[in-house]
Formats: structure tokens, sequence, C-alpha cells
């Protein structure tokens, strides 16, 4: 349930950027490809490995440390795109605010993982 609500809320956000008219830079959409890719990976990764395992374990904890070393960079792009004008603060807000969703989603998937392997 939590994971859905995270993806609505990235839902919402794409929404007001396109009532709004407003873009984030060509990077900016690479990047946030790039979470929900690993994102959904770490979400495959239940259905893939059954029955769930130390193993299927150790693949999302490590795909939930991507997803949080790049919100970190990602992070610290946007910034050096404010910095050159190269986006709004408008545009930036909504970008931190999907980098979270995206964060939050790999916490989650790694929380489903570990209670499934003491099951």
């Amino acid at each position: 349930e939590r994971i859905g609500d995270h993806a609505m809320n990235i839902c919402e956000y794409s929404k007001r950027l396109d009532d709004q008219k407003l873009s984030f830079s060509d990077m900016a959409v690479v990047e946030i490809e790039s979470m929900r890719k690993t994102c959904l990976e770490a979400m495959d990764s239940f259905k893939a490995m059954e029955p769930f395992s130390q193993e299927s374990l150790a693949k999302i904890s490590a795909l939930e440390e991507k997803i949080d070393d790049m919100t970190d960079s990602y992070r610290e792009n946007q910034l050096s795109r404010m910095k050159v004008k190269e986006c709004s603060h408008e545009t930036s807000i909504l970008y931190s605010e999907m980098l979270t969703d995206f964060e939050r989603i790999g916490d989650h998937a790694l929380n489903i993982g570990e209670a499934l392997a003491s099951m």
C-alpha cells in the first residue's frame, strides 16, 4: 500500500508538470527514468525469485543501496543545474519530491524483502 502511495505521488507530480506546462531538463528526465527502472527492477525481484531466499534479499539490498546512491548523486546534479539556471525552482522542487518517493519505494522494497526472508 505504501509503495502505491509513493507511485501515486509520482503520478501527481507528473500531472502537475503537464498541467502547468513545466518540464525537466533532458538530464533530469534521464535520471528520473533511471530511478524508475531501478525501482521496477527491485520490485520485479520478488516475483523472479520464488521461493524467496537470502540471495534474493541480497539482490534487493544491493538495489536499495544503488537507489540511495542515485538519489544523493541526482540531488547534487540538480543543485548544479539550478546554479546555472538550467531549471526553475518549481521544477526542482517537483524533481526532489520524485526522488524522495523513488527512494522510499526502494526502502519499502527492502523492508518487504527482509520480511519475506525471515519467513
